[in-house]
C-alpha cells in the first residue's frame, strides 16, 4: 500500500482488487462512468462497465474505443436496443469481440450480425452446435462453416438434426459421411450422406449394417451389385429394405422363390410384379393367403380360362374384379383397364394417350429428377398446365403419407414408367425440398427409381 492510498477513496486504491471490491459497491454512475473509461485494469473497467446503467452514448464509446475486447464487450451487450447494438457490431473487425458477442448477446438477431463477420472456424463450429436458436445455428453451418474436419465434427455430434443434416450436405470425406449414414439416428441425416457417397464399398456395407433401416432401404436404391441385392432380400429384417431390393432384382429363380416364400406379402407382391412365368403366376393368384399379392399375379394373367375361375371363386371382391379385367396383363396401354387408372383418377383410354403425349413433352424438356435441375425446369416450364388427373395425384402428394406415395408411385410407373413418377413429382414439389425427398423415398425402387 502506498501513502497516498491512505488519502484517496478506495476506487483510485494502487492495488487492483481494492479498486475491484470498491467498484462492486459503487452506485455512483458518474463515477463508475469514469472508472469505466479511465482505469488502468481491464478488469476494473468492466466491473464498472457492468454497474452502468444504459448509457447508449458512454456505452458506445467505450464498444468502440477500449483497448480491451473484454470491455468492449461487456459494453456492447450492456445496450439495451437491439438495433443499436446491432449497428455497433457492424463496425466490428476484432474477432474476440465478435466471438464474444456471438456467444453471449441475448439476442438471435445480433448474435447472427456477430455471426456473419466472424472468421474463427472454431468459434463458428461452437456456435453451430450450441447456440440457443435454431435458425442461428442453422445459419452458422449454411453461410460460415468451411473447415471441413469442424464439419465432421458438427455432422456427428450436434443435438439438433437440421444442423447435422446440412452439415453432411457439405462434406466432402467418404468415410465420415459412410459413418454418419451407419450412425445418424435421424433418417434424413443419414439419407443425405448416402446421396453424397459414391464409393461401392461403403455404400454396401452401410446397406447391410446402418443402424436405420430407412437409411438400409434408401440406400438400396442405389445399388446394381445383383449379388448384393440377392443377399439383402434374403436377409435383411425389415420387410421395406427387402422389398427395395426385391424392385432392383433381374434374378428370376429368386424373384420366384420371393414371390412363394417370404414372410411380408408387400415383399411377396413386388416379387410377382417382377415375374413373367405363367404357371407360377396361376399358382400364386389362387394359393396365396393375402389378397394384394393375389391380386397382383392374377393381373399379370394371361390365360383367360384360369382368370375367369379366379373371377368367380375367389374370396375377395378386388381380386376377383382383377380375374374379370380382360385387358391382359399389367404395362403400357394394356395396364389401362386395371386399377392403377382408378388410382390415378383416369377416367378413358383418351385421357390415358392425352397425358402420355404431355408426360413425353415435359420429360423432353426437363429429363432431370435431381432436386437442383428439377427446381430450375420448374421455374422454366412450371407454368405448364399439368392434366387434371395428375394434378389431383400430385396433391395427394403433398401430406407425408408414404403408403399412398408408394401406391401413386407404383400406378404412374405401370402406366406411364419412370417419366410419369418424375412429372408428377415435378409439379407436387415446387422447390420444396423436404417435400421432393418425402415423395422420393415412397418412389425409390419403383422401375429402378433411384433419387
Amino acid at each position: 500500500m502506498r501513502i497516498l492510498d491512505w488519502f484517496r477513496p478506495r476506487w483510485r486504491h494502487s492495488d487492483r482488487d481494492v479498486r475491484k471490491g470498491a467498484v462492486l459497491g459503487l452506485t455512483n454512475q458518474a463515477v463508475l462512468a469514469r472508472i469505466a473509461q479511465n482505469d488502468s485494469d481491464a478488469h476494473v473497467r468492466e466491473l464498472a462497465t457492468e454497474r452502468l446503467i444504459d448509457d447508449h452514448y458512454l456505452l458506445s464509446v467505450i464498444a468502440e474505443k477500449d483497448s480491451d475486447f473484454r470491455v468492449r464487450v461487456r459494453a456492447t451487450l450492456k445496450i439495451t436496443s437491439v438495433s443499436s447494438r446491432k449497428e455497433l457490431i457492424r463496425g466490428f473487425t476484432d474477432q474476440a469481440a465478435l466471438a464474444g458477442i456471438a456467444v453471449q448477446d441475448g439476442d438471435s438477431g445480433a448474435r447472427k450480425e456477430a455471426l456473419f463477420r466472424l472468421t474463427d472456424q472454431v468459434i463458428i463450429a461452437q456456435i453451430a452446435g450450441n447456440d440457443a436458436d435454431s435458425d442461428v445455428r442453422k445459419t452458422a453451418v449454411i453461410y460460415m462453416l468451411k473447415d471441413q474436419a469442424l464439419l465432421a465434427q458438427v455432422a456427428q455430434s450436434a443435438s439438433d438434426a437440421a444442423v447435422r443434416e446440412i452439415a453432411v450436405g457439405k462434406l466432402t470425406d467418404q468415410a465420415v459421411l459412410a459413418q454418419v449414414a451407419l450412425n445418424d439416428k435421424i433418417a434424413r441425416v443419414g439419407e443425405e450422406a448416402i446421396r453424397r457417397l459414391t464409393e461401392p464399398a461403403l455404400l454396401a456395407r452401410i446397406a447391410q449394417c446402418a443402424s436405420l433401416s430407412e437409411v438400409r432401404g434408401f440406400v438400396v436404391g442405389k445399388l446394381t451389385d445383383e449379388t448384393l441385392l440377392s443377399h439383402i432380400v434374403q436377409n435383411d429384417n425389415d420387410a421395406r429394405v427387402r422389398k427395395t431390393a426385391v424392385w432392383k432384382l433381374s434374378d428370376k429363380a429368386l424373384l420366384a422363390r420371393i414371390a412363394q416364400n417370404d414372410s411380408d406379402p408387400e415383399v411377396r407382391q413386388a416379387a410377382v410384379e417382377n415375374l413373367s412365368d405363367q404357371s407360377l403366376l396361376g399358382r400364386i393368384a389362387q394359393k396365396d393367403d393375402n389378397s394384394s399379392v393375389r391380386r397382383a399375379a392374377v393381373r399379370k394373367l394371361t390365360d383367360k380360362e384360369l382368370r375367369g375361375q379366379i373371377a368367380m371363386n375367389d374370396s375377395d371382391a378386388e381380386v376377383r374384379e382383377a380375374a374379370r379385367d380382360r385387358s391382359g396383363p399389367a404395362g403400357g396401354e394394356a395396364a389401362f383397364g386395371d386399377g392403377w387408372r382408378h388410382r390415378l383418377h383416369i377416367a378413358s383410354v383418351e385421357q390415358a394417350s392425352q397425358l402420355r403425349d404431355f408426360i413425353k413433352e415435359v420429360q423432353r424438356t426437363s429429363p432431370r429428377t435431381a432436386f437442383g435441375e428439377l427446381d430450375d425446369a420448374y421455374m422454366d416450364t412450371g407454368t405448364r398446365p399439368l392434366p387434371e388427373p395428375l394434378e389431383s395425384v400430385a396433391n395427394e402428394l403433398k401430406p407425408d403419407n408414404e403408403p399412398a406415395g408408394r401406391e401413386i408411385g407404383e400406378a404412374l410407373h405401370a402406366l406411364f414408367g419412370v417419366a410419369g413418377m418424375k412429372v408428377v413429382l415435378f409439379r407436387a414439389c415446387n422447390g420444396d425440398r423436404g417435400l421432393y425427398y418425402r415423395i422420393c423415398r415412397a418412389f425409390d425402387g419403383i422401375g429402378g427409381w433411384v433419387t
